[in-house]
C-alpha cells in the first residue's frame, strides 16, 4: 500500500504483521534529519570539527570505507582526553534546530505506529537523541524508558516502552561521564555485541521474535553491519527468525541493484525515491506520517480494510498485492469483529468469495495458531483447510464446517459468514453447492436459513423492493423458496444415504415403527442439475431441473420378495403407506416445478401403468408406482371387494397417477361395472378420455373392457367421443387444417379401441370411422399399441428399433460415428441429449478422432462441437483434449467456423487456468482464435453488444470476452511482480484489445478493465497510455462499459485513481450508465472521500458528490455509516479526522436531496459517534427527518446510554425521525421506544411537558393500541 503519491509501496504481510502488533520499529539516524540533526557520518565530522582535529592517514582511510565506529575509535585513542574529550561535544551537535517545522513528526508518526493493540509500546533506537522524548510530549504519550546496558527481555509478556540500545543523552548533563554509556565507537560496539554481548543478546532475541522494520539506515551503517552479523550467527544455528524489513532510499533505474545489495544482507528493501524538496527522505517521512494518520484513526483495521475489500470479486493479482490473503488474513480473526463487517456489508459483498475463497483450501498445519490451535495433533501436520471447513481449536472436537451434523461447533467467524449467505438465497448457484454436498444437515446452518426464508416471505411488498435495493440475491423466488424448502427438510441430496440396518424393515410386521421406517426410506428425494437459462426470464431458477430420485431402491425389491406370501392386513397396510408416499412425491414435483407443462410428469417418466416395454426405467422413482400396482394386482388375487375400493378411492385423488392407476385397475377387473369406468372418462369434460396424460390407460380400459358395454353405457361413451376432444385442451395457435387433422385422429384412436375389443359399433359412430379412416389411410394399429403412446422410444425386438438407433444412439464405431455425425449435423436436438454428452466422455477418443476427422474435410456439425467442447470444458476432461485439439486449432490446419467461436474460445479460457499446460500453447491458440475472430463476419453484431445492461455478463460469453479472460488468466500464472512490466508476447494481445479501431473487442476492454488494477500494478506506462484513455467519458458507450468492467472489482488504490481523476469525478455524472455497478461507485467514492490525499481535494470531491444523485446519495450514506462503524475503539479519531470534515465540507446540503434512507443513515452515523453525540447530532442534524423504518435507530438508541448521557439530545433525534402519524413508519419494538423515553424522562425531570415529549408518548400510546 502507498500511503502518497510516490512512496514507498508497503507490503501487505508487513501491514498484517504490524496490524497484528508484531512489528518493532529500528529507528536510526536518517529519522532525526528533519529536524536538523546530522547523520552519522556528518555526526563524525561534527565531532572532529569541534574538537578542532582533522583526521588522520589511517583515520582518512577508515573514514572513507565508511567505518565511521572504528574512525572514532581511532580518534578517541589518539586525542588527549580520549574518551571524555570526544564525547564532551556530542549534546551540542545533537541539539535540534529551534522551531524547525515539523522536526519530530515522524517520530510522532513512529510512536503511534508502535503502540500495540494491547496498549504496550515496543520501540527500538539507536539514536542517541532525546527527539522522541520531546515528540511524546506534543502528543501526550509517556513511554518508560529502557537505556543500555539495562535492557529488557524483548519479549510480548516482557517489554513495553522504548530502548535506546546505544544509550541516550540524560535529560541534563552535570559530568562528561554521563556520556560514557554510549556506544559509538568500534571499541564500544566490541563491548556491547562481543565481550560482554548484552546488546547482541537483545538483538538476538528482538529478531527471533519480532517482525523488525530499520527505518533510517544506509546500506553502510556501522549499526546495520553489527545487526545483519547477529542475524546471521543466530541463523547459522538453525534458528528461524521472521523476515526482517529496511525502508531504503533509491535513485531511478537503480531499483534491481539496491534489492539485490539488501537481499545478501538478509533484509527485505521497502524501496523509495528521492525526494526533491531539499531532503532525498521527504517520501519516507511523509508516509510514516501518513500510515501513522491512518493507523491511529482505524482505517487501517482489519474490519475497515474488510469493509474496502469486499466490494470486489476475489481476483489474481501481483504478489505485492494479494488482497485475497489479505481478506482472508482480516477475517480470521477469532473475534469475529471483521467477519461481522464483511456479512452486513452493504451491498452484500459477491457471493464468488464463497466458493473461489472461503471453501478452498487456502490454509496450512503452519495457520493453525490463527484459528487457536497451539498444540496441533500430529494428524494436523500435513493438513490443508478452508475458512469454512477447518479443524476446530477443541480436542477431539468435529471440524468446524456448514454440511456437518450435530457436532459441528461453530466460532464467531464461521457464525458471521453463515448469515452471510443468506443474503444469496437467490442464487441457483448456492443451492447447487449444498445440493451437491450432503444436503443441509447442520442444524445451526438450517436453522438460519429457515429463519431468513420466514423473514423475507414476511415482507410487505415495499418492504422486499427496498431489501432488494440492498440485497438483490436474497429473497427467493416462489419457486426457489420452494426448493430451499425441500433440501432443509432432507429432500434434496446428491448421495444416497446409508442405512446401517439393512434387515429392520420389517414387511410382513406392518407395526406403526415399520410404517415409519418404510415411509422414509421410500421417500423420493430431489436431485438438482444447472441448465441453461433461455430467453430473458426473470426468474433465475429456472436454470435449476429438478428431478425426483430414489433414496433406497434396495426397499423395493425387500418388498416385492415380501409380497410372495404377504397377509392381507399387512399388504392393506402396505399399499395405504404406498400410496402416501407416492401422493408426497407428487405433491413435492407439482409444487417445486409447477403447471411448468404438465401438472403430473408421470406419464413422462411412466408411459404404461402395465408393463411395456416403453417404461425403459429411466427415473427411478416410478418404480413406487408400479409398486403400488404390483400390490393392487396382489389384493386383486386376495380380496377383490377391497381392490375394487382401492380403485374406487384412487380415481377420487386430484392426482392424475391416482386416475392412471384407476383406469389400470378399470382395465383389470371385470367387476368394475362400465358404468364406474365410463363415468370416470366423461368426468370433468371427459378429461381422462382426451388427455395425453391418461391416453395409454383409456386405450387399454377401451380395448380389454369394452364389450362389456350395455346399450345406455355405449350410446353415452359414443356420443362424447364423436363430439371430439375440447378445443380448449390444444394450442390456440393451430391452424384450422391441423386442429381438425388432431381432432379426427383423436376420434379415431378411440374407435378403433372399441372396436378392437370386439364392440359393435352403433351406425353413427361406424359411419364416422369409416370416414375418418378413408380420409386417412395411412392411420393403423402397431404392433404393442405404438399409437396409444404419446411419444415412442424404440428398443430390441420393435419394428422401428433399428431406425432409432440410427438416429438416437451415436454408435461406437469410429466410420460409423462419422457417418452418424454427418447424416444428422443439422439435427441440434441430438448433441444435446445424455447420449451424446455420455458418448463424449465414455468414449473420448473415438468422439475426438471423428469430429477431427470431419473437420479436416472442413465439415463442422455445430450441435455435436458445441455440446463436445462443453462437456469437455472439465477438470476430467480438459487437458486430454487440449493435447489433441490445441495442434489442430495451432497448427491451421483447420478454419474453425464463426458460429463455433464462442464454443471454442470458452473451451480455452477454461484450459488457460490449468498450470501445466504450457504457456506458449495457450498463447499460439489465442493468437489463432484471435485471427479468425477478426477474419469472421460477425463484426455487425458488436454493435448489439452495447445495447447490453449488464457489460460483465455480455462480455464473459462472447469470443473476444474468452479471449481477454485466457490472456490475463496468463498473466497471472506468471505472478509478475510490481512494476516489472508486461512482457512483449501479451502486449500483443493487449495493445489489440485497446485499439480503438475495432468494436469487435468492446467485451475484451471490459474483462481487461475489470484487471486494471493488476496490470497497473506490472506496467504503469501501458496501462495509462492504451487502457486508461477508455475511462474518458467523451465517449460515453466505450466510457460505461469499461467503467462497469472496474467497477465490477473495484478497490481504493490511489497511484491507479489519480491518473483517471478527471474521469473518476465526471462519472458521478453518468452514474445512471453504469447499470447494476452505480452502487460500487457510490461506495468507492465515498470511501475516497474519507481517505484524505494531496492527490485528491476536498474541493474536487465536494464537486463530484454534488453531481450525484439522490438514489446514490443513499448508497454513500450507507458507505459513510459503515466506514464509521467499522473503526471500533478508534471511533472519536476517526469522527474528528474523516467523518465531520467529509460531512461538512464535501457532503451535499441541497434540501432536494434529502431522503428518509439518508435521515436513518445519518442518525446512525451520531448514534455511532459515542462521547461525541451531541456535536455529531448537530451536524447532521439538517438531514434527519421521518424515518420509514424506525425500529433499527430506535434499537440503536435503547441500547446505547446516550438516553442517560444526552437526554436532550437524545429526545431531540426521536422528535426528528418519528412523524405524528403512527401509520407511516414500520415495524416498532414499542419496547425500545418505551425504555428510552423512561431514560430520558428519568434524566430531565421536568420534560414531559415538553411539546416533543408529548408528541412521542402519544405516538407511543396510539402505536400500543
Amino acid at each position: 500500500m502507498q500511503f502518497i503519491k510516490n512512496g514507498p509501496d508497503i507490503p501487505n504481510e508487513l501491514l498484517q504483521a504490524h496490524e497484528e502488533g508484531r512489528v518493532v520499529f529500528f529507528c536510526g539516524a536518517g529519522i532525526s534529519i528533519p529536524a536538523g540533526l546530522p547523520d552519522f557520518g556528518t555526526f563524525v565530522e561534527k565531532i572532529y570539527e569541534l574538537n578542532g582535529e582533522i583526521k588522520s592517514e589511517s583515520e582518512v582511510k577508515a573514514f572513507g570505507a565508511e567505518q565511521l565506529d572504528t574512525t572514532l575509535d581511532q580518534f578517541e585513542r589518539r586525542i588527549t582526553g580520549g574518551r571524555q574529550k570526544l564525547r564532551e561535544v556530542i549534546p551540542k551537535i545533537l541539539t535540534p534546530t529551534p522551531g524547525k517545522r515539523g522536526a519530530t513528526k515522524t517520530h510522532q508518526a513512529l510512536l503511534q505506529l508502535s503502540l500495540s493493540p494491547d496498549g504496550h509500546l515496543r520501540l527500538v533506537t539507536t539514536n542517541y537523541d532525546r527527539l522522541f522524548h520531546l515528540a511524546a510530549q506534543k502528543i501526550k504519550m509517556p513511554f518508560k524508558e529502557h537505556g543500555a546496558p539495562s535492557l529488557p527481555i524483548p519479549k510480548t509478556s516482557r517489554w513495553d516502552g522504548l530502548v535506546f540500545l546505544h544509550g541516550v543523552l540524560p535529560k541534563n548533563v552535570t559530568q562528561n561521564s554521563d556520556l560514557n554509556s554510549l556506544v559509538m565507537t568500534s571499541g564500544d560496539f566490541g563491548v556491547a555485541y562481543l565481550t560482554e554481548g548484552w546488546a547482541a543478546r537483545f538483538v538476538i532475541e528482538l529478531f527471533r521474535n519480532w517482525v523488525v522494520v530499520f527505518v533510517g539506515y544506509s546500506i553502510n551503517d556501522p549499526v546495520m553491519r553489527y545487526m545483519m552479523d547477529a542475524l546471521a550467527a543466530d541463523r547459522r544455528q538453525g534458528e528461524r527468525t521472521p523476515q526482517a524489513w529496511v525502508f531504503a532510499d533509491c535513485s531511478p533505474g537503480k531499483e534491481a541493484e539496491e534489492k539485490s545489495k539488501w537481499e545478501a544482507k538478509g533484509v527485505r528493501p521497502i524501496l523509495y525515491p528521492w525526494g526533491t524538496e531539499g531532503d532525498k527522505h521527504v517520501g519516507l517521512h511523509k508516509s510514516l506520517q501518513a500510515w501513522a494518520a491512518a493507523y491511529t484513526s482505524g482505517i487501517e483495521g482489519k474490519e475497515n480494510l474488510v469493509l474496502q475489500l469486499c466490494l470486489a470479486h476475489p481476483q489474481k493479482s501481483t504478489p505485492q498485492d494479494d488482497f485475497v490473503g489479505r481478506m482472508l488474513w482480516a477475517l480470521s480473526d477469532p473475534s469475529g469483529l471483521p467477519a461481522k463487517r464483511f456479512a452486513e456489508s452493504k451491498p452484500a459483498p459477491p457471493l464468488d468469495w464463497f466458493f473461489d475463497v472461503f471453501t478452498q483450501n487456502s490454509f496450512s498445519s503452519r495457520d493453525l495458531p490463527i484459528f487457536g490451535i497451539t498444540s496441533p495433533k500430529e494428524e494436523y501436520s500435513a493438513v490443508q483447510f478452508s475458512l469454512l471447513n477447518r479443524p476446530a481449536p477443541y480436542e477431539f472436537a468435529a471440524w468446524m464446517n456448514l454440511t456437518g451434523s450435530s457436532f459441528t461447533k461453530w466460532d464467531k467467524v464461521f457464525e458471521h459468514l453463515a448469515n452471510w449467505l443468506t443474503f444469496y438465497l437467490n442464487d441457483p448457484r448456492l443451492i447447487l453447492w449444498f445440493s451437491a454436498q450432503e444436503g443441509c444437515s447442520c442444524p445451526r446452518l438450517k436453522n438460519l436459513f429457515i429463519s431468513a426464508l420466514k423473514r423475507y416471505s414476511a415482507f410487505s411488498k415495499k418492504q422486499a423492493e427496498d431489501f432488494k435495493k440492498e440485497y438483490p440475491f436474497s429473497i427467493p423466488t416462489p419457486r426457489m423458496e420452494k426448493l430451499w424448502w425441500a433440501l432443509l427438510t432432507g429432500r434434496m441430496r446428491n448421495r444416497t444415504e446409508e442405512f446401517y440396518y439393512e434387515n429392520r424393515l420389517k414387511i410382513k410386521e406392518m407395526g406403526s415403527i415399520a410404517r415409519v421406517d418404510l415411509r422414509r426410506r421410500l421417500s423420493p428425494i430431489i436431485i438438482l442439475r444447472k441448465i441453461p437459462l433461455i430467453g430473458d426470464s426473470s426468474d433465475i431458477s429456472e436454470c435449476l431441473d429438478c428431478e425426483l430420485a430414489l433414496q433406497d431402491e434396495e426397499v423395493i425389491e425387500q418388498i416385492k420378495k415380501a409380497l410372495l406370501d404377504i397377509t392381507k392386513e399387512n399388504l392393506l397396510s402396505l399399499i395405504s403407506e404406498l400410496e402416501l408416499v407416492l401422493k408426497d412425491a407428487l405433491d413435492l414435483i407439482l409444487e417445486i416445478n409447477g403447471h411448468i407443462r404438465w401438472p403430473d410428469i408421470s406419464f413422462l417418466d411412466l408411459p404404461s401403468i402395465e408393463e411395456h416395454p416403453q417404461n425403459q426405467g429411466f427415473q427411478n422413482w416410478v418404480r413406487l408406482i408400479e409398486l403400488l400396482r404390483d400390490c393392487w394386482l396382489k389384493l386383486l388375487d386376495i380380496d377383490v371387494l377391497r381392490a375394487n375400493q382401492r380403485a374406487l378411492d384412487w380415481f377420487e385423488q386430484s392426482q392424475i397417477t391416482f386416475k392412471r392407476l384407476a383406469l389400470f385397475a378399470g382395465s383389470k377387473n371385470k367387476e368394475i361395472p362400465p358404468e364406474i369406468w365410463v363415468a370416470w372418462l366423461l368426468a370433468n369434460d371427459a378429461f381422462c378420455l382426451w388427455a395425453l396424460e391418461t391416453q395409454r390407460e383409456t386405450c387399454r380400459l377401451l380395448v380389454l373392457q369394452g364389450s362389456h358395454l350395455n346399450l345406455r353405457t355405449q350410446r353415452q361413451l359414443e356420443s362424447e367421443i364423436l363430439q371430439g376432444p375440447p378445443r380448449g385442451m390444444y394450442s390456440q395457435s393451430l391452424k384450422p387444417a391441423r386442429w381438425k387433422e388432431i381432432k379426427e385422429h383423436e376420434i379415431w384412436l378411440r374407435l378403433i379401441k372399441l372396436k378392437l375389443s370386439g364392440l359393435t359399433l352403433s351406425k353413427k359412430a361406424a359411419s364416422c370411422f369409416e370416414k375418418i379412416s378413408e380420409s386417412h389411410p395411412e392411420w393403423t394399429t402397431y404392433q404393442m399399441e405404438r399409437e396409444e403412446f404419446t411419444r415412442w422410444l424404440s428398443f430390441p425386438g420393435d419394428p422401428g428399433f433399428k431406425e432409432f438407433l440410427a438416429l438416437e444412439v451415436p454408435p461406437a464405431n469410429l466410420n460409423d460415428l462419422i457417418k452418424w455425425l454427418r447424416r444428422n449435423k443439422n439435427v441440434q436436438r441430438l448433441f444435446f441429449r445424455s447420449k451424446w454428452i455420455e458418448v463424449c466422455r465414455s468414449s473420448y477418443e473415438v468422439c475426438m478422432q471423428a469430429l477431427i476427422s470431419l473437420a479436416r474435410q472442413n465439415e463442422w456439425p455445430e450441435g455435436a462441437w458445441q455440446a463436445a467442447l462443453q462437456t469437455w470444458s472439465q477438470k476430467e476432461t480438459a487437458e486430454k483434449s487440449w493435447k489433441d485439439l490445441a495442434p489442430l486449432v495451432i497448427s491451421k490446419e483447420v478454419i474453425i467456423p464463426d458460429a463455433l467461436l464462442p464454443s471454442f474460445t470458452s473451451w480455452l479460457e477454461f484450459n488457460s487456468r490449468i498450470p501445466v499446460i504450457p504457456e506458449k500453447e495457450i498463447l499460439d491458440c489465442c493468437r489463432i482464435l484471435l485471427e479468425t475472430l477478426q477474419n469472421s463476419k460477425t463484426d455487425s453484431l458488436s454493435e448489439k453488444y452495447y445495447e447490453s445492461k449488464d457489460a460483465i455478463t455480455s462480455a464473459i460469453i462472447k469470443p473476444a470476452g474468452n479471449l481477454a479472460s485466457s490472456i490475463i488468466n496468463q498473466i497471472n500464472k506468471r505472478k509478475f511482480n510490481d512494476k516489472e512490466r508486461i512482457p512483449p508476447e501479451y502486449r500483443e494481445f493487449l495493445d489489440l484489445f485497446c485499439n480503438r479501431k475495432f468494436s469487435l473487442f468492446a467485451p475484451a476492454r471490459v474483462i481487461v478493465a475489470s484487471n486494471t488494477i493488476s496490470l497497473f500494478r506490472i506496467d504503469q506506462e501501458w496501462t495509462k497510455k492504451k487502457l486508461l484513455p477508455f475511462f474518458d467519458w467523451k465517449n460515453p458507450r466505450e466510457a460505461s462499459f469499461v467503467w462497469q468492467g472496474f467497477l465490477w472489482s473495484p478497490r481504493l488504490y490511489i497511484p491507479l485513481l489519480h491518473p483517471i481523476k478527471e474521469q473518476l469525478f465526471d462519472t458521478a455524472k453518468h452514474t445512471e450508465e453504469l447499470g447494476r455497478f452505480r452502487e460500487q461507485y457510490a461506495t468507492l467514492l465515498t470511501y475516497l472521500a474519507l481517505s484524505p490525499s494531496e492527490e485528491f481535494t476536498r474541493e474536487e470531491l465536494m464537486v463530484a458528490f454534488r453531481e450525484l444523485k439522490k438514489e446514490d446519495l443513499e448508497t454513500a450514506s450507507q458507505a459513510l455509516l459503515q466506514a464509521f462503524q467499522s473503526t471500533d475503539a478508534k471511533k472519536e479519531i476517526y469522527w474528528r479526522s474523516r467523518v465531520r470534515p467529509f460531512i461538512q465540507k464535501i457532503w451535499p446540503k441541497s434540501k432536494d436531496l434529502v431522503s428518509p434512507r439518508i435521515s436513518e443513515n445519518f442518525a446512525q452515523v451520531a448514534l455511532a459517534s459515542g462521547n461525541g453525540f451531541p456535536e455529531a447530532l448537530s451536524i447532521v442534524q439538517p438531514w434527519i427527518s421521518s424515518i420509514e423504518e424506525i425500529s433499527v435507530v430506535i434499537n440503536m438508541l435503547r441500547e446505547s446510554t446516550l438516553c442517560e448521557q444526552f437526554p436532550e439530545e437524545a429526545l431531540s433525534m426521536l422528535d426528528s425521525i418519528i412523524s405524528e402519524r403512527p401509520n407511516q413508519h414500520g415495524f416498532l419494538d414499542i419496547v425500545d421506544l418505551t425504555e428510552c423515553l423512561d431514560q430520558i424522562s428519568v434524566h430531565l425531570p421536568n420534560i414531559r411537558e415538553d411539546k416533543r415529549f408529548k408528541k412521542l408518548d402519544k405516538f407511543l400510546r396510539r402505536r400500543s393500541v
